[in-house]
């Protein structure tokens, strides 16, 4: 696939790009629109923005910025660009797949993917409901919750898809029981770990070295847990950028901002959608 290649801003662009503030930024818009370039775009004004900020002694340099992306394919899309936008004789610039910066943060030892979807269709076969639809929402769940609050999943509102087949509390009880309990009691005995175990013990992980500027892309397809990782290793002042397509969706994993802490006031959240 092409990287994305250098442009020039439009009208409407240029509004995004030159919002330094510092928070939260959500870009919104189908493809085409324009959304993934603008973020990318906007990278430079970030990191002149944060320079300002260590030259003037309220935070100390290096300026770390983490560009983030859903899977392989796109993280070569806007390697690129990104690239083009951040002096790295100022900034130290990663691009990563969440897979990658997870694993480089909690490490890899024993991590599961066949063996998981193998276990997982064996627990859900005795389930009334089609087995691709137990483990969809079994992914769904784990990828929603902490293990501590995982038995929220009976009262809450199943976000992301339609409401059929209609999951009841007697079925969710059935989830929790006869397949969610039972694939993370067998996880544990055999000290296996999964990709949203690594969502969540990064999610945990003190930060040592947290970034200023975070933009994540394709963010629709991130779970909860993997939202929650994200945000805790943000410096406490930063500039995050989510750009997601609200019509398009690989993976079922719905959640609100509310859910992974984006409601503290130096995290508001503005939004601006491109059409």
């Amino acid at each position: 696939m092409k990287a994305l290649q250098a442009v020039t801003a439009t009208s409407e662009q240029l509004l995004v790009l030159d919002d330094h503030r510092p928070g939260t930024l959500v870009i919104r818009g189908a493809a085409g629109t324009g959304k993934t370039t603008t973020a990318l775009l906007r990278l430079k004004f970030l990191v002149g923005f944060w320079e300002r900020r260590a030259r003037d002694g309220y935070v100390t340099p290096p300026i770390r910025v983490l560009v983030l992306t859903y899977n392989r394919t796109l993280r070569g899309y806007v390697e690129a660009l990104a690239r083009e936008q951040v002096d790295t004789a100022i900034a130290e610039l990663e691009i990563r797949t969440f897979a990658k910066w997870s694993t480089l943060l909690v490490g890899t030892d024993k991590l599961i993917e066949d063996e998981a979807r193998v276990k997982l269709k064996q627990l859900a076969s005795p389930m009334p409901l089609p087995v691709p639809f137990v483990t969809e929402e079994v992914e769904y769940v784990l990828g929603r919750f902490m293990p501590e609050d995982i038995d929220r999943y009976l009262a809450v509102e199943r976000v992301g898809r339609g409401a059929s087949p209609r999951m009841d509390r007697d079925l969710r009880m059935r989830l929790l029981h006869e397949v969610i309990y039972p694939y993370s009691e067998w996880k544990r005995e055999a000290g296996f770990r999964d990709w949203n175990d690594l969502a969540m013990e990064a999610a945990e992980l003190d930060p040592v070295d947290a970034y200023h500027i975070v933009v994540v892309d394709e963010a629709q397809d991130f779970s909860a847990n993997q939202a929650r990782a994200v945000l805790k290793h943000l410096a406490h002042e930063h500039s995050l950028t989510w750009v997601l397509d609200a019509a398009q969706r690989i993976y079922p994993r719905f959640f609100r901002w509310n859910e992974v802490g984006l409601i503290e006031p130096y995290r508001g959240i503005t939004e601006t959608r491109f059409r």
